[in-house]
């Protein structure tokens, strides 16, 4: 057993998603007691009392439960926000006034797919980069850190068409993105440019669409037989069309796709 000496300040630990888990798999491995805490408990402001100053406070949810989980992080804690979250753009932590986290864009996609390792480093961004760094190294996980918030940005955007291609793939045609990109390169790239069209309306960032189609090229490249984690499912392209609807963008292919799902 390590020495008490050799044990590191503490990290919270909100949320249990896979790359949540093996992320404090990590912080064991490197002599930081992790705090796995349940903010929607009832015993969650009892539980926060009992680790009033961690270093870092890893958020490791679905993208669906990050605006509830923001809010109810305690003020003391919001400059140690660390984020492991799928689909997230600087617009979902600024109306929180969380101006300065710590961003993870995960590449290690948790479960091999046919035996294939992912060719991408994990791109981390803030200022508790080197926790990252040491954390996800104890794990042999390579990372990159990103030191400027447009690149941030442009990574965060194409982990998102990425994902969300992923998901088109397996609607479409059941493969994954890789043949799916292959197989029909011209409809593939409107439709991630449909996609990208709304991440520019709904956030209001400059997303230049040829750097971010060959940033998405590049990513399909490393990782060509991921596919979309579980049954085709339209929740993704209904929240794409729900938000379109906001924004007042048409977005003709990605709805074509959409109806001809609820038809087969």
């Amino acid at each position: 057993m390590p020495s008490r000496r050799s044990i590191k300040e503490p990290v919270v630990l909100l949320g249990s998603t896979d790359t949540g888990i093996l992320f404090s798999r990590g912080l064991v491995r490197c002599n930081y007691p992790v705090y796995n805490m349940h903010q929607f408990s009832k015993h969650f402001k009892e539980d926060v009392k009992c680790v009033p100053d961690p270093i870092l406070v890893a958020i490791s949810v679905e993208n669906k439960s990050l605006d509830k989980t923001l809010k109810l992080v305690p003020p003391p804690w919001r400059n140690r926000i660390a984020l492991f979250v799928d689909g997230v753009m600087p617009i979902d932590w600024m109306i929180h006034s969380i101006t300065e986290p710590t961003v993870v864009c995960d590449w290690s996609l948790r479960k091999p797919v046919y035996g294939q390792t992912p060719n991408m480093p994990t791109m981390v961004f803030g200022p508790n980069f080197h926790i990252i760094e040491e954390v996800f190294g104890s794990l042999e996980i390579g990372s990159t850190h990103i030191r400027t918030k447009q690149e941030l940005t442009y990574e965060l955007a194409r982990k998102q068409l990425f994902l969300f291609m992923c998901n088109i793939a397996k609607q479409v045609s059941n493969v994954n993105i890789g043949s799916f990109w292959q197989s029909n390169p011209k409809f593939a790239r409107e439709v991630a440019s449909e996609k990208l069209q709304l991440l520019e309306s709904h956030t209001g960032e400059n997303l230049p669409a040829r750097e971010l189609l060959e940033m998405l090229e590049e990513a399909i490249s490393a990782n060509p037989y991921q596919c979309h984690p579980g049954p085709a499912s339209p929740h993704n392209l209904e929240s794409t069309l729900r938000l379109a609807g906001e924004c007042n963008l048409p977005i003709p292919l990605i709805c074509d796709i959409y109806t001809r799902g609820l038809e087969a």
